[in-house]
């Protein structure tokens, strides 16, 4: 309901966090395979609006953890990647340079 109210007035960024948080309930239900699915439509969703803010960041680095953790699954190195790079391009509008 509350994403459907997000919709109906454009409310793109909510939408996302909203997703967020379905991934992490599924995972917390034991859904994985279906978790991985949502966390697949939140990574669209944040790179077709350009949505790359450190709470997403925060978002791949759990996701990819968890990913590590569970399986072991390669996917994850690219998760982590995505996440790490939302941060230093943050940390470069700040001024602040990383190395990679």
């Amino acid at each position: 309901m509350t994403r459907l109210e997000c919709q109906s007035i454009g409310d793109l960024f909510f939408v996302r966090q909203l997703m967020e948080l379905e991934c992490l309930a599924e995972l917390y239900r034991g859904e994985i395979e279906q978790a991985f699915k949502t966390a697949e439509k939140v990574r669209k969703h944040a790179a077709a609006y350009f949505q790359n803010d450190l709470s997403l960041a925060v978002f791949l680095g759990n996701l990819a953890e968890f990913m590590y953790n569970k399986d072991k699954r390669f996917e994850c190195v690219d998760v982590s990647k995505e996440g790490r790079s939302i941060v230093w391009l943050k940390l470069k509008d700040l001024g602040i340079d990383i190395d990679p």
